[in-house]
């Protein structure tokens, strides 16, 4: 497994990412710059809307877009704006989809059905929109956080985009570095690595809880558990219940930086922005 060690403390890491506090959505391409990929035949090529924040992640192997709205906007009733592979066609609930023009409710995740210009290859594509406007009624998890050294933490792990796992100690979902910076609820994000720096300083301990081993952070009554998740590498499922992988919003060239832990330590590491792994959130100030 690739990996470059690097210190947080590092002067310029951190004066970068310090930047990416309150912008890292806006790393990405706004809307308008879209691009067409004329290679694929029935694929979403791209996809954004009025209030995204920053840019849409696209898998084109799973067939998945992952995109955050800020809080602003309604997902009920929400136009997007796509590119999809030349001369091939959307629906969804059997309805023709039109860019800029066909309004859908994205309160939760909706399939696209995408056809091929010769109608030979039709892909189901999930799209998945998390924030926009709050619910009128309370999450009682995403409401509850934990404050360490500063820092509101979610004491749960992202499960699917926007919402968190029922236990402490359930592994959650596992995302790319792209897929990460869209997937917390609203009024949640990714740390930054100081935020991550933090954590760590505030001291761990390996614990097993419910058969899942994992690290405490924090002390007292304020602390939280990141489970053992392990990670995907290239697609396959490795380290679970052996160490723990947890996205920053920070990128370290073509890399990206992490929480990574084991049983005998914790530190911090830049990883492939390619592997899938865990997402622990923390409260917008």
């Amino acid at each position: 497994m690739l990996k470059r060690r690097l210190n947080l403390r590092n002067v310029a890491t951190i004066l970068a990412c310090l930047a990416g506090i309150t912008v890292f959505s806006g790393c990405g391409k706004e809307k308008g710059s879209i691009e067409v990929d004329t290679e694929q035949d029935a694929n979403i090529v791209d996809f954004a809307f009025e209030g995204i924040e920053g840019k849409a992640a696209i898998n084109s192997i799973a067939y998945t877009v992952i995109a955050k709205a800020k809080e602003t906007v309604d997902l009920t009733a929400l136009v997007a704006e796509f590119i999809l592979s030349s001369g091939a066609t959307a629906k969804v609930n059997n309805i023709k989809q039109e860019s800029k023009k066909t309004a859908n409710n994205f309160s939760s995740p909706i399939i696209y059905k995408v056809t091929s210009d010769n109608g030979e290859t039709m892909n189901d594509w999930i799209v998945t929109i998390t924030g926009g406007k709050p619910s009128e009624q309370g999450d009682p998890h995403t409401d509850v956080c934990v404050e360490i050294n500063g820092v509101k933490w979610a004491p749960r792990n992202v499960d699917t985009p926007g919402t968190f796992t029922d236990n402490p100690e359930d592994f959650g979902n596992y995302y790319t570095w792209d897929e990460a910076k869209n997937v917390c609820p609203t009024n949640w994000r990714l740390p930054n690595s100081m935020e991550l720096q933090n954590l760590y300083d505030a001291g761990s301990e390996w614990k097993t809880i419910n058969g899942v081993n994992g690290r405490i952070f924090g002390s007292g009554d304020n602390i939280i558990f990141l489970p053992a998740a392990g990670k995907y590498y290239y697609e396959e499922h490795s380290e679970s219940n052996l160490s723990g992988s947890y996205w920053s919003s920070c990128p370290a060239d073509d890399w990206a930086m992490e929480l990574y832990f084991t049983k005998d330590n914790a530190s911090s590491y830049a990883g492939s922005r390619n592997n899938k792994q865990s997402v622990r959130c923390v409260k917008e100030k």
